[in-house]
């Protein structure tokens, strides 16, 4: 008489419950419960398989997006390490190459694109205010736009909750297909964005950027050209608005990107209509000062001058602009302390200075504002950081400025 064969180990199947089983009721009950848990399991593999099936089908569906692999980067790599091209310019040819070339070896310097230079983001809250900035650009909200070259971003951050990117893209297709409805996907081939997408796993963005990226988005994009004739013609058409109310912010000397990332979100929060940087500051759109800023550099225009005090002398207090200019500083002997400054005594056209992290507001600068305005402190704290500086500054003179009359 043979034996009866024991179940395969590698059968993960639940047996079916064998009715005269000595185990009784509590021992069907068990294996039910094996089973529901089971096909559970099976149909939520089965909805992950679907659900990225049809994320596959729309990269590929979709002209200005690709998706990327290890096998690719390195392929990549190989490609332009033996290009004769030094320089790590940008091409519009549309190759893999050319389009990963910015983002390779982040730690090596700014890259380059017909000798301008561009601007890398990092962080999903970042990447989804640059992508917003695209679509307030089309819908004439933003006359400082950035130009956006593109994406680099794991499928999560693109497609789930709580980034899902795909939403922000698609209401720029939409906006520049005419209002499209959001839900028809179809309209996804009719537009593209002014920006390529590139879908990659985190060790696939890891391998481009030469170290571990752990927030899911990367972006890249082309810094703005401005300067001061730009500068006078931005001043020029707030004269020609309805409401003459105009918020400056002036940095002095600057060193610390971190620093003036943080001092460009709190110029987002409170307002400010445009930065204006001495020569000697620290650069804006160096990866951390764009980090740090949460991404409200693409928000707040920024412009740099050869000569900041000149400007502030001869544009900002000649009689044409009549801004006010406050000089910061720690001096007990200040023209002005904010707390003593009351309701609507600020007017509405100013321009608040900040000086660098060690030295202050140089001499010149200084010279050449209105006032100098000091922040009242107790004894013994004689300075803060200058980004928690500027935000108090920035609220207090905010709070305290005329209001706009109709």
């Amino acid at each position: 008489m043979m034996a009866e064969q024991e179940p395969s180990s590698g059968d993960k199947r639940p047996a079916s419950v064998d009715q005269t089983s000595t185990h009784g009721f509590a021992g069907e009950s068990n294996q039910e419960k094996k089973r529901k848990k089971w096909e559970a399991k099976q149909a939520k593999k089965k909805e992950i398989q679907e659900r990225q099936s049809e994320r596959q089908a729309w990269i590929e569906k979709c002209q200005f997006c690709s998706q990327i692999s290890l096998d690719q980067v390195q392929k990549v790599r190989q490609q332009l390490s033996e290009d004769s091209d030094g320089d790590k310019y940008y091409t519009r040819d549309g190759s893999l190459s050319s389009l990963l070339r910015p983002y390779l070896d982040l730690k090596d310097g700014p890259t380059k694109h017909d000798k301008a230079k561009m601007f890398i983001a990092e962080g999903t809250e970042t990447v989804r205010v640059l992508v917003q900035q695209c679509l307030k650009s089309n819908t004439n909200e933003n006359n400082s736009s950035v130009q956006v070259v593109s994406l680099l971003v794991k499928p999560a951050t693109l497609f789930d909750e709580p980034v899902k990117l795909i939403n922000d893209i698609q209401k720029l297709i939409n906006t520049n297909n005419n209002g499209v409805n959001e839900k028809d996907e179809s309209s996804m081939e009719a537009t593209a964005p002014p920006f390529h997408v590139l879908v990659g796993t985190e060790d696939s963005l890891s391998a481009v950027a030469g170290f571990h990226i752990a927030r899911g988005a990367l972006a890249c994009g082309i810094v703005p050209q401005r300067d001061e004739s730009w500068l006078d013609s931005f001043l020029d058409a707030k004269e020609k608005m309805k409401s003459r109310q105009l918020r400056i912010l002036a940095l002095d000397g600057i060193s610390d990107t971190a620093n003036l990332g943080s001092m460009i979100r709190c110029s987002a929060a409170f307002g400010i209509d445009v930065i204006v940087l001495s020569n000697d500051c620290c650069d804006a759109w160096y990866r951390r000062s764009v980090r740090v800023s949460m991404g409200h550099i693409f928000n707040v225009p920024i412009v740099r001058v050869d000569d900041l005090a000149g400007t502030i002398r001869n544009n900002f207090s000649s009689s044409q602009r009549n801004i006010t200019s406050y000089a910061a500083v720690i001096d007990l002997d200040a023209d002005l302390v904010l707390e003593q400054i009351g309701k609507d005594e600020i007017p509405q056209r100013w321009c608040c200075v900040m000086g660098n992290e060690g030295n202050g507001i140089s001499k010149n600068v200084a010279m050449a504002c209105t006032s100098r305005l000091r922040i009242n402190m107790v004894h013994g704290v004689d300075s803060l950081s200058v980004p928690i500086a500027t935000g108090i500054l920035l609220h207090g003179i905010k709070e305290r400025e005329k209001s706009y009359e109709q």
